[in-house]
């Protein structure tokens, strides 16, 4: 686990990878992917002595993939995507973290071939503790 629990690290390949999941890319080949770090595979926890918190992800993979967009299920509000904060290679979720939760998020990774950006999905979860 990362010495930061508030930080993962997301990789991408188009090389199957040992240990990492496949996704479908809008260009209907499978990609790679893996998330360490944050409470462990990417996932993150707000704990309740926390009164609001960010948690960041940053991307391992080649200079045509870049960061696009985070998108969430399960929310109910608590989270936003802080895309000011971010940059290609990173994004910042905020967590309100006022009430407990169970929430995925999905970071969305582009993939730009020729002028024309492929979409890979990428989702791990997100956890507050009860108050």
């Amino acid at each position: 686990m990362n010495a930061n629990s508030k930080v993962a690290t997301l990789h991408v390949s188009q090389t199957e990878q040992a240990g990492w999941r496949p996704t479908m890319g809008t260009d209907q080949q499978i990609y790679w992917y893996l998330f360490d770090g944050g409470e462990g595979g990417g996932g993150f926890r707000g704990k309740k002595t926390e009164p609001g918190v960010e948690f960041s992800v940053d991307l391992d993979a080649g200079r045509e993939y870049r960061m696009d967009e985070v998108r969430f299920g399960g929310n109910d509000g608590q989270l936003t995507f802080e895309k000011s904060k971010g940059s290609a290679k990173r994004v910042v979720i905020g967590d309100k973290n006022d009430a407990a939760l169970e929430a995925y998020y999905l970071i969305v990774v582009a993939r730009q071939v020729n002028g024309v950006d492929i979409k890979i999905p990428c989702d791990p979860m997100i956890k507050n503790d009860p108050r």
